[in-house]
């Protein structure tokens, strides 16, 4: 975390300072919206309340996880034109993944920990993300396309809050959900198109990672000390459509 905190002071210092050495300063205020994102993988950690099969440890291995959003990832920028081929910004992003289910195999002696779904207990909760990225773009001039339509691509790096709601644990459980910061990137590839010299709007395709999300160590009303259950996104591809105000 003191990183991602040390990076985001380096970038917020460009961002303030490109304006004394940039040919065309000029900042921009930008909106975009993104097809959503769908996929979540468990990770490969064991979860759940020891007991199943060995008493001192969780055996519990999840598979099957489905998500059911259907909104649009968001963003809000603030950034700088630096150049006419070098542009940075500051992102907030927020991310719905929807009522995620799943399914944990607590295993058996002969062959824990392989997940089969015939004897996986059904989960549910939701998950979702807030993260801020500071982000680069270059912008490719001499395409060969008309004046006004110009491709780029981008890198962003920053922290994101991902959180792991409250979860049904088969209809005779919970598991407490928890909030925790994860390192999250993006790359972009896109289309600007100038309408004018204020305002650009952009059609781009994304790639982004939003780390791992955790639920809490514990579960039911006594609290009992379980071994969080844990997903990850990897690279989740999008489409995204923006408008930029330059200013």
């Amino acid at each position: 975390m003191r990183n991602i905190i040390s990076l985001l002071i380096i970038a917020l210092n460009v961002l303030t300072s490109a304006a004394f050495a940039g040919e065309v300063s000029q900042y921009y205020l930008a909106g975009a919206l993104s097809s959503p994102l769908t996929k979540l993988k468990p990770t490969n950690d064991t979860v759940g309340a020891p007991g199943y099969v060995s008493s001192c440890c969780s055996t519990g291995k999840m598979g099957e996880v489905n998500t059911a959003s259907d909104l649009p990832t968001w963003d809000l920028k603030l950034g700088y034109i630096h150049t006419k081929e070098l542009r940075f910004d500051i992102s907030y992003i927020q991310t719905q993944f929807g009522t995620t289910t799943w399914g944990t195999d607590f295993g058996s002696s002969g062959n824990w920990p392989i997940y089969r779904s015939a004897n996986a207990t059904k989960f549910s909760g939701g998950i979702s993300s807030k993260t801020i990225l500071i982000s680069s773009y270059y912008s490719f001039l001499n395409s060969g396309l008309p004046h006004n339509l110009t491709p780029f691509i981008g890198v962003g790096v920053g922290p994101s809050w991902n959180k792991f709601n409250d979860a049904d644990e088969g209809g005779y459980n919970r598991l407490w959900g928890q909030t925790k910061i994860s390192f999250a990137y993006k790359f972009d590839f896109g289309l600007d198109y100038a309408y004018d010299k204020n305002i650009t709007f952009d059609l781009g395709a994304r790639l982004i990672n939003l780390g791992s999300y955790s639920s809490a160590n514990s579960r039911g009303t006594n609290h009992e000390v379980i071994s969080p259950y844990k997903l990850r996104t990897g690279l989740l591809p999008s489409i995204t459509m923006g408008i930029r105000y330059s200013y």
